[in-house]
């Protein structure tokens, strides 16, 4: 029939088991967190045709003039921009490899306690719109960050077809 072993009519097989529709929107809390869990389900599937967007929802504000935060200062960094553009870039390089598309939202870690619950899924709601499945990091959820984006995210696009991901 010209399709995948084991795909379903508008999906493709990527994995023996499992048949994923055409247009994934993987959810990632953090940079790399999605390449980390997904990167070879991500890459597999675009090479059986899929295509794939990685959407990051606390990627920080790479404009912010701010000081760093604990996390980033023991990285290196002095300011919030300069570790949110170093971390962009790289995310952006690991999903080039992959052949995936990189959408970086501009909501703020944990460690900017007081910008941590700033971010919208509004980019988020409109991207799901054009997409079969959204993969979305779904167990060990042991960060808070990585809780409060997975809950927002449930809530947000209840009825849509989602899927959880174990994270890395």
């Amino acid at each position: 029939s010209g399709s995948p072993p084991n795909a379903t009519a508008g999906s493709i097989a990527t994995h023996p088991r499992i048949a994923l529709g055409e247009r994934l929107l993987v959810v990632s809390v953090h940079c790399d967190d999605a390449v980390l869990s997904l990167g070879a389900t991500m890459s597999a599937h675009v090479r059986a045709g899929g295509r794939v967007t990685v959407a990051t929802v606390l990627a920080g504000d790479p404009s912010s003039t701010r000081a760093a935060g604990d996390w980033d200062r023991a990285t290196g960094f002095c300011l919030e921009g300069e570790a949110t553009a170093a971390r962009r870039s790289e995310d952006e390089a690991a999903c080039a490899v992959l052949g995936v598309e990189a959408v970086h939202l501009d909501g703020s870690d944990d460690q900017y306690a007081d910008r941590s619950t700033d971010w919208s899924l509004a980019a988020i709601t409109e991207l799901a719109g054009t997409h079969d499945e959204v993969p979305v990091p779904g167990h060990p959820l042991r960060h808070p960050d990585h809780r409060a984006v997975a809950t927002k995210v449930f809530q947000e696009l209840a009825g849509r077809q989602m899927r959880l991901y174990f994270e890395q």
